[in-house]
């Protein structure tokens, strides 16, 4: 991907939203853009297509081992945590399954303190890319090794302990990684061969295997080559192949893997109609796609709107539709029930759920179309995770709003807020 004129590596998304009420289980939408590029004019710290038509399919290893210019956030269910453009990382929010990686002792007891503060992960200076499940945080370092920590009840750490981890550590038997995505129970991740591989949970087929059989070490996605991007949501997951189409597997019970119908498959599905994609989002039910030409693709459940085409609905819609009045996005991003996109003009429009006021319009209100966040006009990036999002501004400032019961909204306290505020010490 491109930003301020250079290849960076890939960025990823972690969003995911609590569904059971201890906060320890969530549907977790993680975005993994292992294509490319944002606006050389300045709009997105990922995704888009640039002016040169450079997006032709490269290999992902050309893009290089490098941090990303600006700081870029990874959102899971209750914590936060943002890949510095020195390689470091810092994480804030909930603590108690080890999500901060800051080593608290989790068998004391008691539970470690939440931090509504960054707090700087130890041991990690050469991260280029990074994801957030929903309790669980991963990082891929500058020579292709993957290091996690957090939650790790389904094997998604890929240790076979089944314990979580406060400690940042190794992947056993993963290497040569360009990308990582992160899910509710599974991880994945694209190689330098544009192959995937994902581990975890599998109840659903979520891994791609062919199988329901969950594994805590990597599996091959079945029948699944020229990856360019991948993205993992509560119990399906999508990816981008060249030259641009998207495949889907896993729970359909609303549509979201887009094949016209309601089936699970255990094997990835062409959406069809779902064309020169270079960004994939999933949710909970619902997928999003950015298109080449800046428009984006929606389906699965709407309702909430958050297929954003201006109408809710109970009945699930299994096919791609268009997001109203929305041409020119240079990024996307999903939460549990909402989505956002940065503009060409460095707007961000979100549309969906809104009760936690995660659409940043200044109201607790949600809305089936585009709905500008208040006071933005110069964003790079935007994250959506549960009942949240941030945004990382010009200058490197990350902005958050939504839901702050874990202090994942970084500024300093646990008030939820229906406005972008600013995350303290940070950059």
């Amino acid at each position: 991907m491109r930003l301020d004129g250079r290849l960076v590596a890939m960025i990823v998304l972690g969003a995911c939203v609590v569904v059971a009420c201890n906060a320890i289980v969530g549907v977790e939408d993680v975005r993994l853009r292992a294509d490319r590029s944002a606006r050389d004019d300045g709009g997105s710290s990922s995704g888009g297509e640039d002016d040169d038509d450079d997006d032709d399919g490269t290999p992902l290893e050309d893009a290089g081992p490098t941090a990303p210019p600006v700081p870029l956030l990874a959102l899971g269910s209750n914590h936060t945590c943002a890949l510095m453009p020195d390689g470091t990382v810092r994480c804030w929010g909930a603590a108690r399954l080890g999500q901060l990686g800051d080593g608290a002792d989790l068998d004391a007891g008691t539970n470690p303190p939440d931090s509504p503060r960054p707090k700087v992960v130890p041991g990690i200076d050469d991260a280029v890319s990074i994801a957030a499940g929903a309790n669980h945080t991963c990082v891929v370092r500058r020579d292709g090794r993957l290091t996690c920590w957090g939650f790790n009840y389904s094997g998604q750490l890929g240790i076979p302990s089944y314990r979580a981890s406060s400690t940042p550590f190794d992947v056993p038997n993963v290497g040569g990684v360009v990308a990582v995505a992160g899910g509710t129970t599974a991880t994945c991740v694209v190689l330098t061969d544009k192959t995937a591989s994902c581990w975890g949970g599998n109840d659903y087929g979520q891994l791609g295997d062919g199988t329901k059989t969950s594994s805590p070490s990597p599996v091959k996605v079945k029948d699944l080559s020229g990856v360019t991007a991948i993205a993992i949501g509560s119990l399906h997951a999508c990816a981008i192949v060249d030259p641009g189409d998207v495949y889907c597997w896993g729970e359909n019970s609303r549509g979201q893997l887009g094949n016209g119908t309601t089936t699970a498959s255990l094997v990835p599905q062409k959406v069809g109609g779902a064309t020169e994609a270079v960004e994939i989002a999933t949710a909970a039910s619902f997928t999003c796609a950015r298109q080449r030409s800046g428009r984006v693709l929606c389906w699965g459940t709407n309702d909430a709107g958050q297929l954003g085409n201006g109408v809710t609905s109970t009945t699930p819609n299994p096919s791609p539709i268009l997001v109203a009045s929305l041409v020119d996005a240079t990024q996307i991003s999903t939460g549990l029930q909402h989505a956002c996109a940065v503009r060409a003009t460095g707007e961000i429009g979100c549309w969906g759920e809104g009760a936690y006021g995660q659409l940043g319009s200044g109201r607790d209100a949600g809305s089936p179309v585009l709905d500008p966040v208040a006071s933005m006009k110069d964003a790079r990036f935007v994250g959506g995770g549960g009942f949240r999002s941030c945004a990382v501004r010009d200058g490197g400032q990350a902005m958050c709003w939504g839901n702050n019961v874990s202090g994942e909204l970084g500024d300093g306290t646990t008030t939820r807020s229906h406005l972008p505020v600013a995350v303290v010490d940070f950059p």
